[in-house]
């Protein structure tokens, strides 16, 4: 009920406030000013679902990244597998020659290769360091690294192509067109659609990697299946929208409140729902509607993310 009404809220709200009795009549092929029609599909119902595609498949790789460490703070931004993705798409955006496929298919492509290895990095450090703050440290000290290659890549790059990456930087829903968008989703369904079949893997992780083996779980497997999953779908939002900030990490904490589980099966679900209902309502937050001004999506989730963070620290979620 709550991504209904957000969604409702996305479509009607904005620089040009729309009635829910014309967005019905949008929908349902009824005489509606033309403007409007053009607003609500070209630009805001696009918009409204690249940030239900993103919120679910952020929050979703945030929760099986908690599960795989054991720890409440793991994240895609906090692990810096985010900004891994943010490298390999730096490399497609600022270096590679051309746009049109590269633009698509590629900066997809190396925004996964980035990931997936930031992840597999993290994930052998993991093995041999068990401390969980000492693994988060490492994990952002790895995100600063990446992040100084980015900026070295931008001094290198063309300069037109340097504001495109600037932007695109700071996140966003609104840069994805009809055009993308079936990309976009074909992506993110086929992670959740492997982290749901993988939920009852995902529970014998609860108790450590040490009682997962001693009930016969192929644990290098599932951590390899895992380590995908994640790195797919963290991937594929840093290549669409940018780095989207504490999603990943906020929203898994806010949906075992929600779900009263700690099982995959139960809380996945809430998780992707919390994930895509928060996603619309900080991209409707960032529109300010009723203004003509936008303020960069990161800031907004940062506001909604960091109190939860600190909040998991506070109560002894860095085990």
């Amino acid at each position: 009920m709550a991504l209904i009404i957000v969604a409702l809220a996305g479509l009607c709200l904005g620089s040009a406030s729309i009635p829910v009795s014309s967005i019905w009549a949008i929908f349902s092929g009824g005489d509606v000013s033309g403007s409007w029609k053009t607003i609500v599909l070209d630009l805001r119902l696009p918009r409204v679902v690249s940030a239900i595609l993103a919120g679910a498949a952020l929050s979703s790789s945030g929760l099986i990244m908690q599960t795989l460490f054991g720890n409440g703070l793991a994240g895609p931004s906090v692990l810096g597998v985010s900004s891994g993705a943010s490298l390999g798409a730096a490399l497609a955006l600022l270096l590679a020659p051309g746009a049109g496929l590269i633009s698509r298919l590629g900066l997809l492509g190396c925004s996964f290769a980035g990931a997936f290895i930031t992840m597999m990095l993290v994930a052998l450090i993991g093995e041999r360091i068990k401390r969980g703050g000492t693994l988060l440290i490492l994990g952002l000290m790895i995100g600063y690294t990446v992040n100084a290659v980015v900026s070295v890549l931008i001094q290198w790059a063309p300069s037109e192509r340097v504001h495109g990456f600037v932007s695109w930087s700071f996140g966003t829903f609104s840069g994805i067109g009809w055009d993308r968008i079936p990309w976009m989703a074909f992506s993110v369904f086929l992670g959740l659609v492997l982290a749901f079949m993988g939920s009852r893997l995902w529970d014998a992780f609860l108790l450590g990697e040490t009682c997962a083996a001693t009930i016969g779980a192929d644990v290098p497997r599932i951590r390899r299946r895992m380590i995908l999953i994640s790195a797919l779908l963290a991937g594929t939002v840093t290549a669409f929208c940018g780095p989207v900030a504490f999603l990943g990490v906020a929203v898994p904490h806010m949906a075992r409140g929600i779900s009263g589980s700690a099982r995959h099966g139960r809380l996945l679900p809430v998780t992707v729902l919390c994930g895509a209902s928060l996603a619309v309502a900080a991209d409707l937050l960032s529109r300010l509607p009723g203004g003509a001004s936008s303020l960069p999506l990161n800031s907004v989730t940062s506001l909604i993310g960091a109190p939860v963070v600190a909040w998991v620290v506070f109560r002894g979620g860095d085990r």
